[in-house]
């Protein structure tokens, strides 16, 4: 007696999760307002970060000898 074939389903594509279905939507971004630098951006640098300009200032130093 010949063996029984089982009938198999015939997928038509890959096999996908729920969250690989899901298409991506654009995200919609608005134009990021131009940051103008200004020339009080220098002395507050300098107050902000006094000791590498007091680093720089000692390597210049050196150099220079």
């Amino acid at each position: 007696m010949a063996k029984k074939k089982k009938s198999r389903r015939r997928s038509r594509g890959p096999r996908l999760s729920q969250a690989q279905l899901v298409q991506p939507t654009p995200v919609v971004r608005t134009a990021a307002p131009d940051q103008q630098t200004s020339g009080d951006a220098l002395p507050d640098l300098r107050k902000e970060y006094w000791y590498v300009v007091a680093d720089l200032e000692r390597i210049a130093i050196i150099a220079a000898v």
